[in-house]
């Protein structure tokens, strides 16, 4: 039996609200490129709908034609003729990023396909300059990892590349959060959103929420902005999403069978070694607090049963419940609370309140402690 929660359909009926596609295209010329191309794709997604497409290269000339809900962020590329290897969006020289909106556009070229000037689309000049600064602060922190990598003492370089990749991991977020804090009608929000989430897990919904609040209901009511709307519906202080999903045995466990109890919902997968590297943290805290009223209940995005029940007993950690619903990456529980990565997790009081997300390690141990003391 699945979970049918008057939360899950509210959630359900905004995200299926598609809105209106409105038609664009894109008058191009990349005839400065050296070398014969014929066809340049575009790739995009509207609605929750990725669209990869085609079009004829004439005399270095083309038009693209399609339709979008909203401006959005399309990859425009081609294949070289000495290409080898295809890749799905073309190479680092053949392929650039623009921001695209419905209307009449104009692309031109240099000598390469990334030196690029788009009219008729106003945000696209924010989303360039926007997105080199991003690019330079990834080559910035790729570069300092290569050289730790050189070091001799492996110890030393361990000990020095932990607090490097987590300043990587917040970058994004000291990127964009002050430019749409300055800009609250733009639409490069939910890109935005996806940059600053993709590896920073600490970011959650209610740190978006002020941003959200200030966005014009066009950007609101779209589909990415109902989208953006459950995600904060999941932050702190908010009703966890009730479920049910089955257990080891096949038996439906529900969320709300553990009220009256503190809850660590954990999402991992047999798959995952970061989840697995933490399992060992998450042992010692729930031997400290089960009998004080914590326990844990681990969602697996797992898809076969002999690898995640084996994930279970080699670690050790079949002391608490774990279910799944053996859909790996589209587990519909990971779904309902919008996990983007793994591990994942979230903490929920005895009134099925969500009090945090996302705690590992010395950071679990601090936050249990505080409400156990």
């Amino acid at each position: 039996m699945k979970y049918i929660t008057a939360f899950l359909i509210l959630l359900l009926a905004l995200t299926a609200r598609a809105q209106e596609l409105k038609p664009f295209t894109i008058k191009g010329d990349i005839s400065k490129i050296n070398g014969p191309i014929d066809s340049i794709h575009i790739a995009y997604t509207t609605n929750g709908v990725r669209y990869d497409q085609p079009f004829e290269v004439k005399n270095g000339l083309f038009l693209i034609k399609g339709k979008i809900s909203q401006p959005v962020v399309a990859v425009i590329y081609y294949f070289a003729p000495d290409d080898t290897i295809r890749r799905k969006t073309g190479s680092e020289n053949t392929r650039t990023l623009i921001f695209i909106q419905p209307g009449e556009m104009t692309f031109a070229s240099g000598s390469s396909i990334t030196e690029n000037t788009l009219n008729g689309s106003p945000w696209n000049r924010d989303f360039r300059e926007m997105y080199e600064k991003q690019k330079a602060s990834e080559y910035k922190f790729g570069a300092a990892i290569e050289h730790l990598l050189l070091e001799k003492d492996t110890a030393g370089v361990w000990q020095k590349m932990r607090p490097l990749l987590d300043s990587s991991r917040v970058s994004p977020v000291k990127i964009w959060l002050p430019y749409l804090e300055s800009n609250p009608q733009s639409p490069l929000v939910f890109y935005a959103y996806n940059q600053m989430t993709m590896f920073n897990h600490n970011f959650q919904g209610q740190d978006i929420a002020p941003i959200y609040n200030r966005l014009p209901p066009e950007l609101q009511n779209s589909y990415e902005g109902n989208l953006l709307k459950g995600i904060i519906a999941t932050g702190n202080g908010s009703p966890a999403p009730e479920f049910s999903q089955a257990d080891t045995s096949g038996i439906q466990v529900s969320l709300s069978s553990f009220r009256g109890k503190y809850v660590l919902l954990d999402f991992w997968g047999s798959w995952c070694s970061f989840c697995r590297a933490e399992n060992p943290n998450l042992i010692e805290e729930y031997e400290k607090y089960k009998d004080k009223g914590f326990t844990v209940l681990s969602v697996a995005a797992d898809e076969d049963k002999s690898k995640w029940l084996g994930a279970i007993r080699k670690d050790g950690i079949g002391r608490w419940t774990h279910v799944s619903d053996l859909k790996g990456m589209n587990n519909e529980v990971a779904k309902l609370y919008f996990v983007k990565g793994y591990p994942s997790n979230f903490l929920i009081d005895p009134d099925g309140i969500i009090i945090g997300q996302n705690l590992r390690g010395e950071n679990l141990g601090k936050k249990l402690s505080e409400i156990f003391r």
